[in-house]
């Protein structure tokens, strides 16, 4: 094997190695709502983006949201666990939910090119949230039930979410190299294009009202039953220790100068 054969076998070997490294970003979400004595719904979280000069995506995505209907959002403690509370008018003791199951993402960009990446995640492993089944489809066109049936005395009929799910849906720009180009703050006010497309829906039980068959959610309209509409959308990147070479690499790198080295010899030594 010649040394120009010995280094493209090393590079193909290299390039097999080495993976696209994902870069941690923190996130927080906010929805003013209008129905709540000023507790507004917050999403706070972290995902994973990663680029490989191919593709882009979204992974390791996971977060807690408060149900403003039963308290602001709170960085520790337990979070709502399905149940009926004690006395009848009375709040439940926990009013987080965790998110992070059944990830769906798409991306307006490819390869090369700027684009937006809609990643959504659920309580439950299971995109149904709404009556009709479904969550971001049912949120814009205003269906806010859990059952079908309407919140004023009217038996509900049957229940067909009784998964009791809940979901976010972040958004964010990215230019052909993957950077994430909305990082910082962003508002309805300096970016709405980019805002008003976090959305969220609560179907849970704790964020129930009225015979416990409409919903909570946030969207651009403001047409759900509590008014929630995006409020601002804050990334940033995370803050963690440097990745070390894998250690595959640096065996790698040895053999692959133990070559040129024996060719060296081989080129030195008299015929």
């Amino acid at each position: 094997m010649n040394l120009k054969t010995k280094l493209a076998a090393g590079i193909i070997m290299l390039a097999g190695i080495s993976a696209a490294q994902a870069t941690t970003y923190d996130v927080t979400g906010i929805f003013t709502e209008g129905s709540t004595n000023g507790v507004n719904t917050q999403f706070t979280g972290t995902f994973d983006y990663s680029f490989d000069g191919t593709s882009w995506g979204v992974s390791n995505f996971t977060g807690r949201m408060n149900e403003a209907m039963r308290g602001t959002y709170t960085a520790t403690g337990n979070d709502y666990v399905d149940g009926v509370p004690a006395a009848m008018g009375q709040p439940y003791p926990n009013n987080m939910l965790t998110l992070g199951q059944n990830l769906q993402q798409a991306d307006t960009g490819t390869a090369g090119t700027a684009g937006m990446v809609t990643a959504t995640i659920f309580k439950e492993n299971t995109s149904n949230v709404f009556y009709n089944g479904g969550y971001i489809g049912d949120a814009l066109t205003n269906n806010w039930y859990k059952y079908g049936a309407s919140a004023f005395g009217v038996p509900a009929i049957v229940d067909q979410v009784a998964n009791e799910n809940a979901f976010f849906t972040l958004v964010f720009d990215h230019d052909g190299m993957g950077n994430i180009l909305s990082a910082g703050l962003q508002t309805v006010t300096s970016n709405a294009t980019l805002v008003n497309k976090m959305i969220y829906g609560d179907c849970t039980m704790g964020s129930l009202m009225s015979m416990g068959q409409t919903c909570m959610a946030g969207e651009p309209t403001g047409g759900s039953t509590m008014g929630g509409v995006a409020g601002s959308l804050n990334i940033s990147a995370a803050a963690v220790s440097a990745v070390p070479v894998p250690a595959a690499a640096w065996l790698f790198g040895g053999a692959l100068m133990s070559l040129f080295g024996a060719n060296r010899r081989k080129s030195v030594l008299p015929a």
